[in-house]
């Protein structure tokens, strides 16, 4: 059986691999597919992104993936603030 972080890395592979446009997937998406509140899915996207397994992209059009991407201690802080943001958007 297949732990929470191995399940949120094949959510966001699957949902990479299976959009049109190589879009990367939202993070209340995550938890919504894993059933975990949005802070535990930002720890797990946190762990994989320390780990060097995927990365994050926060920018005014977050589906347009650029030729770098930022460090991961940014990456991480990114995160981290985002657990603040409480407002979904549907």
């Amino acid at each position: 059986m297949k732990n929470n972080k191995e399940e949120a890395l094949d959510c966001i592979y699957s949902f990479f691999i299976n959009s049109l446009d190589f879009n990367g997937i939202p993070l209340r998406q995550i938890s919504h597919g894993l059933g975990i509140t949005y802070e535990e899915s930002i720890d797990i996207v946190k762990e994989l992104v320390a780990e060097d397994k995927c990365t994050i992209q926060s920018s005014t059009n977050p589906h347009i993936i650029y030729w770098t991407t930022y460090p991961i201690p940014s990456q991480l802080n990114c995160l981290e603030f985002a657990k603040k943001i409480t407002d979904e958007v549907c």
